[in-house]
């Protein structure tokens, strides 16, 4: 009926009516029967591709579109469709990324203004252009992206860019680079990406007895995120460093220079490499894989070198390698996490879900309580609405019976001795939030069957020989007596 993502996990409840949901997440309703032919609705929370629920108020998630074009022929197809530009200001300059051109200009007026490239088209090994620029902007051997790379050619004197394209939450432009002169590498995160299925590309998985093995993706370039002033940088299995960039244009011929001005070393790996597996069970994003980086850049108040402890984690949202600014956590000791998606294929963190959430089920019809008639519980008909329950809790033991897989709740009654039985028979007092709880936890059954063993053996012997405190017998015994009398 439904299948869970990313390692969310469901539980099924089953009640007599309509309990109180969780009115922020959004449910669709689906019925179901059980096997006495009870008309059930069950209400399933809607799920986002990542694994989170939908909540109220949201669109549904769109549906994944089924490669049927290569990755090519769906960026093409809807980057045409795109109206606007990525733009993104960094200092002095601008930089607009449309479906024709990259643009690098000055101010509203977009004075003065250079083209970096006119769209060429996705990146060919095979092209000795192509090539060259890969290695200019130290790509080569061309290295993943969440979707591929583009490449923007013959723009304002030469100028050549290469386009790495991510699969994101959100639009924007990210990194931004001139690693030689006339050849930049910019970072674009366009959520339509994320619709064309499979663009999530991960390392394969690796031996869960080697940690090192699912951190293979962090070799292939330093990752960097930048947080104010500063940008921080880790460089897997080699350091950590925290740094200022500025870049100023050259006068004479209007070009982009840059330039580090404040550069420390937040720590140093150890060789050989030194990780250990920290798992929490039940809290999200809580278990990690740690890398301790020392002998960094002398702290000015301690007087010791800078450390950092590097935490890798399986975050289900996050679906490209990301880090996030440190946080130090006293002077000149810091911590900083790494999201690596292939983590989430080894085993200690595929057992680390959200909290179960619910799919809830009751009998159609029944979105409030069944209200007892106080004015007829006097008449011969009183008994009238325990015969209703106790059809209901059948009917609620059967949809258990489904959920728990054919046949295993009538052996587990089997292997007590005894069949359902009418309560009405026995004159058992189940209350309605027993029986929830005992369908909602099938082993109370063995309680229920504690209770339901003695009973019977009792109406057994009492109908073998009848009890001195039998009023039935008793009014009988009378009878005769007052005939013998007469």
């Amino acid at each position: 009926m439904l299948e869970p993502k990313n390692g969310q996990e469901f539980v099924v409840g089953v009640y007599l009516h309509k309990p109180t949901v969780d009115i922020s997440i959004l449910y669709n309703t689906i019925p179901m029967k059980t096997e006495a032919g009870m008309e059930m609705t069950c209400l399933v929370p809607q799920q986002h591709q990542n694994g989170s629920l939908v909540l109220s108020g949201e669109k549904p998630p769109p549906k994944k579109e089924s490669p049927t074009l290569s990755k090519e022929e769906f960026f093409k197809q809807h980057f045409k469709k795109r109206r606007t530009c990525f733009v993104e200001r960094k200092e002095y300059w601008s930089y607009e990324v449309c479906q024709g051109k990259i643009s690098q200009f000055h101010g509203n007026e977009r004075n003065p203004e250079f083209s970096l490239g006119d769209f060429d088209d996705f990146v060919d090994s095979d092209r000795e252009d192509h090539q060259k620029l890969l290695v200019d902007v130290g790509k080569w051997p061309l290295k993943g992206t969440s979707f591929g790379n583009t490449v923007y050619s013959n723009g304002k004197d030469g100028r050549q860019t290469l386009v790495g394209w991510f699969c994101s939450t959100k639009n924007m432009i990210g990194k931004i680079s001139e690693p030689r002169t006339h050849r930049y590498y910019i970072e674009v995160y366009w959520t339509k990406l994320c619709d064309y299925d499979g663009v999530q590309e991960v390392p394969a998985i690796g031996d869960p007895s080697d940690l090192s093995s699912y951190l293979v993706g962090l070799e292939k370039e330093c990752i960097s995120t930048v947080q104010g002033w500063w940008t921080y940088e880790l460089c897997y299995g080699k350091h950590v460093r925290q740094y200022h960039e500025e870049r100023t244009r050259n006068k004479k011929n209007a070009q982009v220079e840059t330039k580090i001005t404040v550069d420390y070393t937040l720590g140093k790996a150890k060789k050989p490499q030194k990780l250990s597996l920290q798992v929490i069970n039940g809290k999200r994003n809580a278990g990690f894989v740690e890398e301790r980086y020392e002998g960094g850049t002398k702290c000015d108040i301690t007087g010791d070198p800078r450390v950092v402890t590097a935490r890798y984690k399986c975050m289900n949202d996050v679906s490209t390698l990301a880090l996030t600014p440190p946080e130090e956590i006293s002077s000149c000791i810091y911590t900083i996490d790494v999201a690596v998606p292939a983590l989430c294929q080894h085993p200690a963190f595929k057992t680390t879900h959200e909290p179960a959430s619910e799919i809830v089920c009751y009998p159609k019809g029944m979105n409030e309580p069944v209200k007892e008639d106080k004015t007829d519980s006097d008449s011969d008909d009183s008994d009238a609405p325990s015969t209703t329950l106790a059809a209901t809790e059948t009917d609620m033991v059967s949809l258990l019976g489904n959920l728990l897989g054919a046949g295993d709740l009538q052996r587990m009654l089997d292997t007590q001795g005894a069949q359902i039985v009418d309560t009405q028979t026995l004159d058992l007092e189940i209350s309605p939030e027993e029986w929830d709880r005992i369908v909602e936890n099938p082993s109370e059954l063995n309680d229920l069957m504690d209770k339901l063993l003695p009973e019977m053996s009792e109406l057994q012997q009492s109908e073998e020989v009848p009890g001195e405190d039998d009023p039935d017998e008793e009014d009988d015994a009378y009878s005769v007596a007052d005939k013998e009398e007469l």
